[in-house]
C-alpha cells in the first residue's frame, strides 16, 4: 500500500522494521534499538518529498497561502536534515559496535575461589 501524507500502514512499517533487523542482524538490546531507531529515521524520511510535492501544487491563490506553503517547505527541509543526521550517526554507531562485537574474542571466565585451601601441620592438625 502506498503512503500518502497523513497515513500510516501499521503493517508496512513493521515490515520494513523486520527488513531492517534481517539486513542488521542486532544481537543485544542496545543494538536492537540502533536498528529499530533507523528504521524509523528512514520510514520518516521516505514521507518528506511526498509531503513536498504535496504543498507545491499550485493551490496558492493570495500571498498569505504563499507565505505558508513556503514555510511549510522550511520545516520539511530542517525536518529531513535532521533525520539524515540521526540516521547517519546512528548507522555509524552501530557498525562501530557490531565490528568490536566481531572483533572482541570471548573472555575466559575465571573462578575464584570463595574458601582459603585448609593448612596442615606437621602432625595432621589443621590451623585456621
Amino acid at each position: 500500500m502506498k503512503n500518502t501524507p497523513g497515513q500510516y500502514d501499521a503493517a508496512a512499517y513493521e515490515q520494513y522494521v523486520r527488513e531492517c533487523f534481517d539486513e542488521f542482524k542486532p544481537q543485544g538490546p542496545t543494538e536492537e534499538h540502533l536498528v529499530r531507531m533507523l528504521a524509523d529515521s528512514a520510514w520518516r524520511q521516505k514521507f518528506i518529498v511526498p509531503a513536498e510535492i504535496e504543498i507545491l501544487t499550485p493551490t496558492a491563490t493570495d500571498m498569505a497561502t504563499l507565505k505558508k506553503q513556503i514555510r511549510a517547505l522550511d520545516v520539511l527541509e530542517l525536518h529531513s536534515r535532521r533525520l539524515r543526521r540521526q540516521f547517519d550517526s546512528v548507522l555509524k554507531l552501530l557498525r562501530k559496535i557490531q565490528a568490536q562485537r566481531r572483533t572482541e574474542s570471548p573472555k575466559p571466565i575465571s573462578i575464584r575461589r570463595t574458601t582459603r585451601k585448609p593448612k596442615f601441620t606437621s602432625d595432621g592438625m589443621t590451623i585456621q
